[in-house]
């Protein structure tokens, strides 16, 4: 889990009308001022920009998001976002030991508890994480807990394992032969109760040998509806895809 870091006295409001600002060239990445200055500045510069194809260079993803991105437009349509506010609240280390990650919440009219938004340092430049900015904005997790889906999907969590007898779950179906996790979002309110079946040959192993009944998890899991012979639907913990909400190469 990232470190906390002291919050900033004032919270960031964007103007509708700022101006965006250009990439940085590759040559660039050195750290030439406070991180978490140039870590705002190109999630302000991501926030501030008019389309997809201005946004899409801010993101670590680069051209491997571009359809969702596309997507997402289609959905929210062109222009700025103007969030509630944008404030610092995490710095961390990444693995080479050279780098850094900057974490900011921001908050929007609809959802005024904020969401983290990663900004990590890469050869070419400071870069946003757009799909975990995309996935927390448009709240995906809750969403898909709130209603029965046929497909699986993909999320970026906080997972903690719920033992027999724990005060925060209920009664498991007989009919499911599982563990209960509680999951959540980093978002006030977007969570719920999940199952996984400790004999499943794919799940199972990852919770006995990976996963710490007394911790709480930062990891990307595969999520799937499903019914017991009771015919009471449940949502199933069906993979473990990454230990981190980076996707694994």
């Amino acid at each position: 889990m990232l470190p906390a870091a002291p919050a900033e006295a004032q919270p960031l409001v964007i103007p509708a009308d700022a101006e965006v600002e250009l990439p940085v060239p590759a040559a660039a990445s050195a750290v030439t001022e406070d991180p978490p200055a140039e870590a705002r500045r190109v999630l302000m510069s991501f926030l501030q920009a008019r389309n997809w194809r201005e946004r899409v260079v801010w993101c670590e993803e680069g051209d491997r998001l571009r359809e969702e991105l596309e997507a997402y437009d289609r959905r929210i349509g062109d222009g700025a976002h103007v969030p509630l506010s944008v404030e610092h609240i995490a710095s961390a280390p990444l693995p080479d030991g050279l780098r850094t990650v900057q974490v900011f919440q921001v908050a929007f009219p609809d959802l005024p508890q904020g969401f983290p938004v990663p900004v990590r340092q890469t050869s070419r430049g400071w870069r946003l994480d757009g799909r975990t900015f995309i996935e927390f904005r448009e709240s995906r997790l809750k969403r898909f807990l709130d209603d029965f889906r046929e497909s699986p999907a993909v999320f970026r969590v906080r997972l903690r394992w719920l033992p027999p007898g724990d005060p925060d779950g209920f009664d498991p179906d007989a009919s499911f032969p599982e563990h209960r996790f509680r999951i959540a979002a980093p978002i006030q309110g977007h969570e719920g109760i999940i199952y996984a079946d400790k004999n499943d040959p794919v799940v199972g192993p990852k919770i006995a040998d990976r996963l710490n009944p007394q911790a709480t998890h930062l990891v990307m899991v595969r999520l799937q509806w499903a019914r017991g012979i009771t015919g009471r639907a449940r949502v199933e913990l069906r993979d473990i895809v990454s230990e981190s909400w980076r996707e694994e190469p």
